[in-house]
């Protein structure tokens, strides 16, 4: 088994078996657990990004670790796996789809009041994560009525953020925020070009780059179900325009304390 693969497991092992923990939702900023609680989530994500002619998809499975440095602020850890997909309508890049890969991040959650009673509280939050990706397409084409098939080899270095800030509001066992929200995209490109030959593949060339999509503004909203034993699920979603949002989803359980 690949190390990193074993390391990711393990840790898994440690959260729900080991650790006196508490388990809550990836993602979800409104519960800060107090200093020197320790914290495990669990959620998955879907993106879908337009950036000028680019069109993202990325689906993520993410494990976090947190850790209270006081009764109002959280650090994180993150660990998990990233899908990218990716359609460039300029030159028809409608075929690259990568499997699964690991990725790794880190961030913070800030309550006002770590453990609100129907109190109103502020909360920012912020999250940076950074996973490689690589895959090929194929384009055909004609020339003089001869068919010819061009084959593009392609590796990103994918860094992504987020940034946000709001208010919560406690009712009973909902927790429900909005709040405004900064993204922000970072990717080195690799792209090399072959032509598919009978004889076999000649190089046509080798192109890097890094691409920046600034940082975009919007909004964010989600809520948390506090459910019977210690369990709890959520939803939050960040929204941009109709082509650039991402949805977050996820079940938890509180452990031992």
């Amino acid at each position: 088994m690949n190390r990193r693969y074993f390391f990711f497991f393990l840790i898994l092992f440690l959260a729900y078996g080991l650790l006196p923990v508490r388990a809550q939702m990836l993602g979800n900023p409104v519960t800060a657990q107090g200093k020197g609680q320790w914290t495990m989530g669990l959620s998955g994500t879907y993106l879908n990004q337009q950036i000028e002619s680019t069109e993202v998809f990325s689906k993520r499975v993410f494990v976090q670790s947190r850790w209270g440095v006081t009764e109002a602020l959280d650090v994180f850890g993150t660990l998990g796996y990233a899908q990218l997909k990716i359609n460039v309508k300029e030159t028809g890049t409608t075929d690259y789809k990568d499997k699964f890969r690991f990725a790794y991040g880190l961030g913070f959650h800030f309550l006002t009041h770590p453990f609100p009673e129907n109190h109103i509280a502020f909360w920012a939050s912020g999250h940076a994560f950074t996973f490689p990706s690589k895959g090929a397409f194929e384009n055909t084409f004609s020339v003089l009525g001869s068919p010819y098939v061009r084959r593009f080899e392609m590796k990103y270095d994918w860094g992504e953020g987020v940034a946000s800030a709001g208010w919560m509001i406690p009712y009973r066992s909902v927790m429900v925020y909005a709040g405004v929200a900064g993204w922000g995209i970072r990717r080195f490109e690799e792209k090399t070009e072959y032509l598919l030959l009978a004889e076999g593949k000649s190089l046509q060339g080798r192109e890097k780059g890094t691409y920046q999509s600034g940082v975009w503004s919007g909004g964010v909203a989600g809520f948390r179900v506090l459910l019977p034993q210690n369990y709890s699920v959520g939803v939050e979603c960040l929204y941009f325009n109709e082509q650039s949002y991402q949805i977050m989803a996820g079940i938890s359980q509180t452990g031992r304390q």
